[in-house]
């Protein structure tokens, strides 16, 4: 992958509390050993390149200075890196392929 603009993705600073039309944001998970059963599957399902019939969204309330990010392809099959910290909301479309790494520090805190 390679680092390109996210103009076509969605990323803002938010309040933690908010909707998005119909779309409410509720569930609060933490992405560390400690905290995600089955760590080590999911980490590597993240990792790989994958779809969802819905849309994604993310909200990244805790992690670290280091960022995590999504790898997402646009429309003519390139990559764009999209990163991902504390303050961060990523919007992916439904249909689109992308994959996520996580920082080293191996921590983040999201609501979707």
């Amino acid at each position: 992958p390679t680092t390109a603009p996210i103009s076509i993705i969605f990323v803002a600073r938010i309040f933690v509390a908010f909707n998005l039309g119909q779309i409410y944001l509720q569930d609060f998970f933490e992405v560390c050993s400690e905290k995600l059963p089955n760590y080590e599957k999911k980490i590597k399902n993240f990792f790989e390149e994958h779809l969802h019939i819905d849309e994604e969204i993310r909200y990244c309330v805790a992690g670290n200075d280091k960022f995590s990010y999504f790898d997402v392809r646009d429309c003519n099959d390139a990559w764009i890196h999209v990163l991902v910290n504390e303050g961060r909301m990523v919007v992916l479309s439904a249909g689109i392929y992308h994959c996520f790494t996580l920082d080293s520090n191996n921590y983040l805190k999201v609501i979707s």
